[in-house]
């Protein structure tokens, strides 16, 4: 008796793992599909009533723009970049805010910021409960800085505008697409984009736009001082596709070598004294200077 009934659940066991692999298997598929859509017709204004109705939305694979239901408030350590070279220092808050005032040659932005707990409340709002590896990115710089043309294969990917403005070119990824993965920074990268295929999204503090997996994506700042965080989660699915990169993007990071700092700050309200200062690289903290890439 005992022994049939082991053999029983023996067998309902392997039915269940066999038909959660079926699952899984075509969730990849999912994901890893190019979107078909007509590329000027696929964002949308919402409005929702709770996450579950948000999520449902988000499944439809449309660019969807909505007002946040709460802020982000953080004064932290900025990793901090130049367009004139590659490497990453730290500088604090104020003094990031304050640098998006000077008029260089060059421009000063952040794309490698981590937030470790400031984006929790927002983040239980957008994201799918008990989704995975949930990460929040500062992101921002000066105006007229633009962004490479950048991919993404997450689950869930939201940009919030915090502070000025900023206008979004978005356009689906295709077969056609070279794509280059800097797996230092976990970024993904298009460089032959036809930019007549762009739709042109312009967002204004206090809104989010949710991009699709397998989006391309160009982010321009607009205005003097812009922040943007950039929401992202994986659920088991997509974490399966970007195992590999994750893995090795763990491993290179602790290669990063950190030295100790002190940055004066006490400029007034343009920035110009620190504008006017050239930083001592040796006097900072300096967290990569290795251009990594692979494709």
């Amino acid at each position: 008796m005992f022994k049939h009934i082991s053999i029983l659940m023996h067998t309902l066991f392997h039915i269940i793992l066999i038909f959660c692999c079926i699952i899984l298997y075509f969730h990849i598929l999912k994901h890893i599909d190019y979107i078909d859509t007509e590329y000027s017709h696929n964002s949308f204004f919402i409005e929702y009533q709770n996450n579950r109705e948000l999520q449902q939305l988000c499944d439809k694979d449309k660019i969807l723009i909505f007002d946040s239901p709460c802020h982000i408030e953080y004064n932290g350590i900025i990793h901090l970049s130049n367009s004139n070279d590659d490497e990453v220092i730290e500088v604090p808050y104020d003094a990031f805010i304050k640098l998006m005032y000077c008029e260089k040659d060059s421009y000063y932005f952040s794309n490698t910021t981590p937030i470790s707990s400031e984006h929790m409340e927002l983040s239980e709002l957008l994201h799918i409960p008990f989704s995975l590896n949930n990460q929040c990115i500062l992101l921002g710089g000066q105006n007229g800085y633009s962004t490479p043309n950048l991919v993404h294969s997450f689950h869930r990917k939201f940009l919030f505008v915090s502070k000025g403005s900023i206008q979004l070119l978005l356009q689906p990824l295709t077969q056609e697409h070279h794509i280059h993965t800097n797996i230092k920074h976990l970024h993904y990268s298009v460089d032959n984009v036809d930019t007549s295929k762009y739709e042109i999204i312009d967002l204004n503090v206090g809104q989010i736009v949710f991009i699709p997996h397998n989006y391309i994506y160009k982010i321009i700042y607009c205005e003097p001082v812009n922040i943007v965080y950039d929401l992202t989660s994986h659920s088991i699915s997509s974490l399966c596709v970007n195992l590999k990169d994750i893995i090795l993007h763990k491993i290179q990071s602790r290669n990063v070598c950190i030295k100790d700092a002190d940055i004066n700050t006490d400029v007034d309200e343009s920035g110009s004294s620190l504008c006017d200062i050239e930083p001592n690289k040796d006097d900072l903290v300096v967290l990569d200077n290795d251009n990594t890439s692979t494709e």
